[in-house]
Protein backbone atom coordinates (compact mmCIF):
# COMPACT_ATOMS: atom_id res chain seq x y z
CA UNK A 1 0.00 0.00 0.00
CA UNK A 2 1.23 3.44 -0.85
CA UNK A 3 1.58 5.98 1.89
CA UNK A 4 -0.56 9.17 1.94
CA UNK A 5 2.42 11.51 1.50
CA UNK A 6 3.62 9.48 -1.50
CA UNK A 7 0.20 9.91 -3.12
CA UNK A 8 0.41 13.65 -2.58
CA UNK A 9 3.82 13.81 -4.25
CA UNK A 10 2.61 11.74 -7.24
CA UNK A 11 -0.50 13.85 -7.66
CA UNK A 12 1.54 17.02 -7.47
CA UNK A 13 3.96 15.72 -10.09
CA UNK A 14 1.10 14.78 -12.43
CA UNK A 15 -0.46 18.24 -12.14
CA UNK A 16 2.89 19.97 -12.75
CA UNK A 17 3.63 17.76 -15.81
CA UNK A 18 0.21 18.48 -17.27
CA UNK A 19 0.64 22.22 -16.83
CA UNK A 20 4.10 22.14 -18.44
CA UNK A 21 2.72 20.77 -21.70
CA UNK A 22 1.68 24.28 -22.72
CA UNK A 23 5.12 25.76 -22.01
CA UNK A 24 5.44 28.78 -19.73
CA UNK A 25 2.18 30.36 -20.83
CA UNK A 26 0.40 28.77 -17.91
CA UNK A 27 2.87 30.31 -15.48
CA UNK A 28 2.38 33.93 -16.55
CA UNK A 29 0.10 34.79 -13.65
CA UNK A 30 2.38 32.94 -11.25
CA UNK A 31 5.44 34.83 -12.49
CA UNK A 32 3.62 38.16 -12.38
CA UNK A 33 2.78 37.49 -8.74
CA UNK A 34 6.23 36.17 -7.88
CA UNK A 35 8.31 39.07 -9.25
CA UNK A 36 6.74 41.83 -7.08
CA UNK A 37 7.14 39.58 -4.06
CA UNK A 38 10.84 39.07 -4.77
CA UNK A 39 11.39 42.80 -5.24
CA UNK A 40 9.46 43.56 -2.03
CA UNK A 41 11.52 41.12 0.02
CA UNK A 42 14.73 42.50 -1.44
CA UNK A 43 13.63 46.08 -0.76
CA UNK A 44 12.69 45.30 2.84
CA UNK A 45 16.07 43.65 3.38
CA UNK A 46 17.90 46.71 2.03
CA UNK A 47 15.76 49.08 4.10
CA UNK A 48 16.33 47.04 7.28
CA UNK A 49 20.08 46.99 6.65
CA UNK A 50 20.10 50.77 6.24
CA UNK A 51 18.19 51.28 9.48
CA UNK A 52 20.50 48.92 11.36
CA UNK A 53 23.59 50.68 10.00
CA UNK A 54 22.18 54.05 11.05
CA UNK A 55 21.35 52.83 14.54
CA UNK A 56 24.80 51.35 15.01
CA UNK A 57 26.42 54.57 13.80
CA UNK A 58 24.40 56.74 16.22
CA UNK A 59 24.03 54.17 19.00
CA UNK A 60 26.02 56.12 21.55
CA UNK A 61 24.00 59.30 21.10
CA UNK A 62 20.70 57.37 21.06
CA UNK A 63 21.59 55.58 24.29
CA UNK A 64 23.45 58.49 25.86
CA UNK A 65 26.49 56.31 26.58
CA UNK A 66 28.28 53.07 25.77
CA UNK A 67 26.40 51.07 28.39
CA UNK A 68 23.20 51.60 30.33
CA UNK A 69 22.33 49.91 33.62
CA UNK A 70 18.84 50.43 35.02
CA UNK A 71 17.81 49.96 38.64
CA UNK A 72 14.25 50.22 39.87
CA UNK A 73 13.37 51.96 43.17
CA UNK A 74 16.98 52.28 44.36
CA UNK A 75 20.33 53.81 43.54
CA UNK A 76 23.46 51.81 42.92
CA UNK A 77 25.29 50.67 46.03
CA UNK A 78 28.81 51.87 46.75
CA UNK A 79 30.21 48.59 45.46
CA UNK A 80 28.16 48.77 42.27
CA UNK A 81 29.10 52.40 41.69
CA UNK A 82 32.79 51.59 42.14
CA UNK A 83 32.50 48.76 39.62
CA UNK A 84 30.84 51.03 37.04
CA UNK A 85 33.44 53.75 37.52
CA UNK A 86 36.20 51.27 36.67
CA UNK A 87 34.67 51.05 33.18
CA UNK A 88 34.70 54.80 32.53
CA UNK A 89 32.83 58.00 33.27
CA UNK A 90 29.46 57.38 34.88
CA UNK A 91 26.43 59.66 34.63
CA UNK A 92 23.55 59.19 37.05
CA UNK A 93 20.06 59.86 35.69
CA UNK A 94 16.84 59.42 37.67
CA UNK A 95 13.34 59.40 36.18
CA UNK A 96 10.14 59.68 38.20
CA UNK A 97 6.62 60.94 37.63
CA UNK A 98 5.64 64.19 39.24
CA UNK A 99 2.87 66.77 39.29
CA UNK A 100 4.44 70.20 38.81
CA UNK A 101 2.16 73.03 39.91
CA UNK A 102 2.09 76.41 38.21
CA UNK A 103 2.18 79.36 40.59
CA UNK A 104 1.10 81.60 37.72
CA UNK A 105 -1.99 79.79 36.42
CA UNK A 106 -2.94 77.53 39.36
CA UNK A 107 -2.66 74.43 37.11
CA UNK A 108 -1.17 71.04 37.97
CA UNK A 109 0.00 68.60 35.22
CA UNK A 110 1.37 65.05 35.26
CA UNK A 111 4.95 65.11 34.00
CA UNK A 112 7.85 62.74 33.36
CA UNK A 113 10.53 64.26 35.58
CA UNK A 114 14.12 63.54 34.61
CA UNK A 115 16.96 64.49 36.94
CA UNK A 116 20.54 64.54 35.67
CA UNK A 117 23.99 65.13 37.10
CA UNK A 118 26.81 67.39 35.87
CA UNK A 119 28.19 64.74 33.49
CA UNK A 120 24.96 64.33 31.50
CA UNK A 121 24.91 63.73 28.57
CA UNK A 122 27.95 61.56 27.98
CA UNK A 123 27.27 61.55 24.22
CA UNK A 124 25.17 63.85 22.10
CA UNK A 125 23.85 67.16 23.37
CA UNK A 126 20.74 68.68 24.88
CA UNK A 127 19.24 71.39 22.69
CA UNK A 128 17.51 74.32 24.36
CA UNK A 129 15.84 77.41 22.99
CA UNK A 130 18.55 79.58 24.58
CA UNK A 131 22.24 79.82 23.81
CA UNK A 132 23.42 78.44 27.15
CA UNK A 133 24.69 75.01 28.25
CA UNK A 134 22.38 72.73 30.18
CA UNK A 135 24.23 73.00 33.51
CA UNK A 136 23.81 76.78 33.45
CA UNK A 137 20.04 76.43 33.11
CA UNK A 138 19.78 73.84 35.90
CA UNK A 139 22.08 75.31 38.54
CA UNK A 140 20.87 76.88 41.78
CA UNK A 141 20.95 80.68 41.88
CA UNK A 142 22.07 82.98 44.68
CA UNK A 143 18.61 82.82 46.28
CA UNK A 144 18.72 79.02 46.42
CA UNK A 145 16.21 78.50 43.58
CA UNK A 146 16.96 75.59 41.28
CA UNK A 147 16.54 75.92 37.54
CA UNK A 148 14.69 73.57 35.22
CA UNK A 149 13.97 73.18 31.53
CA UNK A 150 10.58 72.04 30.32
CA UNK A 151 9.19 70.58 27.12
CA UNK A 152 7.09 73.08 25.16
CA UNK A 153 4.05 70.85 25.68
CA UNK A 154 4.45 71.04 29.45
CA UNK A 155 4.72 74.82 29.43
CA UNK A 156 1.64 75.01 27.24
CA UNK A 157 -0.40 72.83 29.60
CA UNK A 158 0.82 74.71 32.67
CA UNK A 159 0.17 78.03 30.88
CA UNK A 160 3.62 79.34 31.75
CA UNK A 161 6.57 80.91 29.94
CA UNK A 162 10.33 80.87 30.38
CA UNK A 163 11.16 82.67 33.60
CA UNK A 164 8.06 81.54 35.50
CA UNK A 165 8.30 79.41 38.63
CA UNK A 166 6.59 76.12 39.42
CA UNK A 167 6.34 73.93 42.49
CA UNK A 168 7.56 70.36 42.38
CA UNK A 169 6.97 68.51 45.60
CA UNK A 170 8.61 70.48 48.40
CA UNK A 171 10.66 72.85 46.24
CA UNK A 172 10.13 75.72 43.85
CA UNK A 173 12.04 75.71 40.55
CA UNK A 174 12.31 78.32 37.84
CA UNK A 175 11.77 77.29 34.22
CA UNK A 176 14.74 78.86 32.44
CA UNK A 177 14.50 77.34 28.98
CA UNK A 178 12.39 75.18 26.68
CA UNK A 179 13.66 71.66 26.10
CA UNK A 180 13.83 70.99 22.35
CA UNK A 181 15.89 67.80 22.12
CA UNK A 182 17.33 65.08 24.36
CA UNK A 183 20.01 62.74 22.96
CA UNK A 184 18.54 59.64 24.65
CA UNK A 185 14.86 60.55 24.24
CA UNK A 186 14.24 58.22 21.26
CA UNK A 187 14.75 55.11 23.42
CA UNK A 188 12.60 56.29 26.31
CA UNK A 189 9.51 54.47 25.07
CA UNK A 190 5.98 55.28 26.21
CA UNK A 191 5.61 58.28 28.51
CA UNK A 192 2.61 59.52 30.47
CA UNK A 193 3.43 63.20 30.34
CA UNK A 194 5.73 65.86 28.89
CA UNK A 195 9.29 66.19 30.13
CA UNK A 196 10.59 68.31 32.99
CA UNK A 197 14.38 68.24 33.27
CA UNK A 198 16.22 69.35 36.40
CA UNK A 199 19.38 68.69 38.43
CA UNK A 200 19.54 65.48 40.43
CA UNK A 201 20.31 67.40 43.63
CA UNK A 202 17.09 69.37 43.15
CA UNK A 203 15.11 66.14 42.84
CA UNK A 204 16.61 64.86 46.10
CA UNK A 205 15.29 67.98 47.86
CA UNK A 206 11.83 67.76 46.29
CA UNK A 207 10.54 64.96 48.52
CA UNK A 208 9.53 62.87 45.51
CA UNK A 209 12.11 60.19 46.21
CA UNK A 210 10.34 58.46 49.06
CA UNK A 211 10.06 54.71 49.50
CA UNK A 212 6.83 54.55 47.49
CA UNK A 213 8.16 56.49 44.50
CA UNK A 214 8.35 54.63 41.18
CA UNK A 215 11.81 55.91 40.35
CA UNK A 216 14.16 54.50 37.74
CA UNK A 217 17.91 55.07 38.18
Amino acid sequence: MSRPHENCILNGWRIARREMRGGLRGFRVFLLCLLPGVFAVGGIGTFSASIQAGLLQDARALLGGDLEVRLMHRRATAEEQAFFEKLGTVSHVTQVRGMPYSLESDVRVLSEVKAVDDDYPLYGSVRLDIDEPLFAALRRDAEGIWGAVAAPGLMERLQISVGDSIELGDIKVQVRAALLEEPDRSLAGFTLGPRLLLHIDALEQSGLMGEASLATH
